[in-house]
């Protein structure tokens, strides 16, 4: 895999969009206590990772109407104690994807908290955040953690250039692997997870 290969700008909106459709295909067949599992990050249970994705699609669709960094932050969703992390995905996600969907959505700027960036960055950082979650949820409730392969791709593709500079503590320190390792196994590892991980 080359940088070559880095998916067009104008693409990183439907990347963000595909990503969703397999974290809720894999939070879909999470059920009762397996919310409560540990995930591969540290701290987080499975609702915890599934949370950590509503708030940020939640975020990302008010940066997307125009409002600042503080104002989508300081009103990103969460799921609420005794809630339906399934039902509450579907309702957030639902307008992350018609907000990156929307034309020129891309090329419109928002408000990061470092600074103005084009939607297509912030579509960016997304898609790879919530891809790797896909990974996350799947492990800790003990589902296929196999991702989908044009996905695993784009991003790796995205993330090599940027190779030991993700930041911390969203992503942990990158894991040693061979270099034949196959391309999951090393995005997985250039985002500080261990594709061998168990809980």
């Amino acid at each position: 895999m080359t940088t070559d290969a880095t998916p067009p700008m104008e693409d990183r909106g439907k990347l963000l969009s595909q990503a969703i459709d397999a974290i809720r295909a894999v939070a879909a067949n999470v059920s009762g206590d397996q919310w409560d599992a540990q995930s591969p990050c540290t701290e987080w249970k499975a609702r915890d990772v599934v949370n950590h994705v509503v708030g940020g699609s939640s975020m990302l669709a008010a940066l997307f109407e125009g409002k600042s960094w503080e104002e989508a932050s300081g009103g990103s969703a969460s799921i609420p104690e005794g809630g339906d992390p399934l039902a509450v995905l579907d309702a957030v996600t639902g307008a992350a994807k018609e907000a990156v969907a929307k034309p020129g959505a891309m090329e419109q700027e928002v408000q990061f908290a470092r600074g103005p960036m084009p939607g297509a960055g912030f579509a960016t950082l997304m898609f790879t955040d919530i891809l790797i979650h896909v990974w996350d949820l799947a492990k800790a409730t003990g589902q296929d953690a196999t991702l989908p392969s044009d996905l695993v791709e784009a991003s790796y593709a995205i993330v090599l250039p940027r190779r030991g500079q993700m930041p911390s503590p969203a992503f942990a320190a990158e894991v040693d692997v061979p270099e034949d390792a196959d391309t999951q196994t090393k995005l997985l590892a250039m985002l500080g997870r261990d594709a061998s991980w168990s809980g």
